[in-house]
């Protein structure tokens, strides 16, 4: 079910041990807590994580410390979070910021096929498409 506000949305999809959120629209103070409590949730179930910033048209220190608080949580609760990176004014923060090296960035198309692997075989993201950009 997708969450919506003037400014930001946000769908999950995937199965069991895979799930991709993604957000859309501009990620930042005032919309940080919704993807927190989104993510908090997902990483409840021990599900891999992958976060589709291909859909932000903006992204803030708050929801960069969102994102790094994410993959503390994921690895946590013994998953992982990966990121496919967003349009280059998005993606500019991590490399201002010297964080484009702390996540693992997948290609979006290997996302997807992780996420229809995942759902035909029950899998995770770890035995389907996973690379370093």
């Amino acid at each position: 079910m997708p969450s919506v506000s003037s400014r930001f949305a946000v769908t999950v999809e995937g199965g069991r041990d895979l799930r991709i959120v993604r957000p859309v629209g501009e990620l930042d103070i005032s919309s940080v807590d919704e993807l927190t409590m989104l993510v908090e949730r997902e990483c409840s179930g021990r599900a891999d994580l992958v976060v589709d910033l291909s859909g932000l048209s903006f992204l803030d220190c708050a929801g960069l410390r969102m994102l790094l608080y994410a993959h503390a949580l994921a690895t946590s609760k013994g998953s992982s979070l990966r990121l496919v990176a967003g349009p280059t004014a998005v993606h500019r923060i991590f490399r201002l910021t010297g964080l484009d090296n702390r996540f693992q960035f997948v290609p979006r198309a290997e996302a997807d096929h992780a996420r229809r692997f995942a759902r035909a075989s029950g899998s995770s993201i770890a035995a389907g498409a996973r690379r370093d950009q």
